[in-house]
Order: structure tokens, then sequence, then C-alpha cells
């Protein structure tokens, strides 16, 4: 979540940070975060907002907190605001498994990321989320991570070591 939020505010401020830069072309970002309480997204928002050097009011910005909504609600919440918010360009959600109520059915994720490619694909936008790992094996989670990871362009994997560093890599 903290890289995203690096990537989101370099959208905001038009320049690097933390070696990360997202171009949103003239358009429109839009956040919606379906995990945390409200308490850590306010905190997440304010945070973007200041390495962005920008007042928490922006026209190409608008972010919302879904986390009180069932899967299914929140789903539809992001595709309405998908369909309806003239010149997004890039759409970014932290919660990937609070979207479906099962992450290890195949069926509902396979239609799950289908919905993903169509939205990238009819509205021309890039798809940023999180994707937690497992935390015993360290891989991407259940079905979800397997069929996200085969349809991504790129995924990007950070991790704290003992001395309280984070590494971020590009797995193979």
């Amino acid at each position: 979540s903290f890289v995203l939020s690096c990537i989101g505010a370099s959208a905001l401020k038009g320049s690097e940070v933390l070696n990360f830069r997202l171009d949103l072309d003239g358009g429109k970002l839009l956040w919606f975060d379906t995990e945390q309480s409200g308490f850590f997204f306010q905190k997440t928002q304010e945070r973007i907002f200041r390495i962005a050097n920008k007042q928490a009011d922006s026209p190409k910005y608008d972010a919302f907190h879904l986390r009180k909504l069932s899967a299914q609600q929140r789903f539809d919440v992001i595709e309405h605001y998908v369909y309806n918010t003239p010149g997004i360009s890039c759409l970014v959600i932290d919660g990937f498994v609070d979207l479906i109520p099962d992450y290890n059915d195949l069926k509902l994720v396979q239609d799950f990321v289908q919905k993903l490619m169509k939205w990238s694909d009819e509205k021309n936008i890039l798809i940023l989320g999180v994707l937690h790992l497992n935390k015993g094996d360290g891989k991407i989670r259940g079905h979800i991570g397997s069929e996200l990871k085969n349809k991504c362009d790129f995924v990007i994997n950070t991790a704290k070591n003992e001395a309280g560093f984070f590494t971020i890599t590009n797995p193979p």
C-alpha cells in the first residue's frame, strides 16, 4: 500500500516519487480502498497529498473508502465509477481480494479478472492494485493471485527484511 501511495503521489505531483513516475496524460486517477479502517484510509490519503506537495483536493484525483460494503457492493461501486467518470486514466484498487466472496473460487476469480481486462480495454485505463502474499510461503494469494499474475503486465513485490528495510522487486 505504501509503494502504491508513492505511485499515486507521483501522478499528482507530476514527477518521480520513490523512483516511480505515473503520467496520467491529462486524465484522472480513482483510488478505491477496500480493506483499511477509516483512520488508516485517511492517513494514506494525507500521505499521498503530503508526498505530492498538494492540497487534499485535486480535480484529477478521487478516493473512496469501501471497507464497510460487501464484496459485491464494492465491485459494483468501482464499476459504476469506471463507466461514469469522464477522463479516467488510472484505477487503483487497494485490496483485490475484497472484491470477490472467495478468492480461491476459480470461476469467480476468472470472471473477476475478465472484468478487469474489459475495463482496461474499453476505457483504456491502467489498473493498479494490491494483492498481499501468503504469510506462510510468500506466494501470491490463491487463485486470484495466479490469475492476476498471468494477466498482469508487471508485478511489484515489497518485502521487509529483519533490519526493517524494504526491498522492491519485479519477480519473474
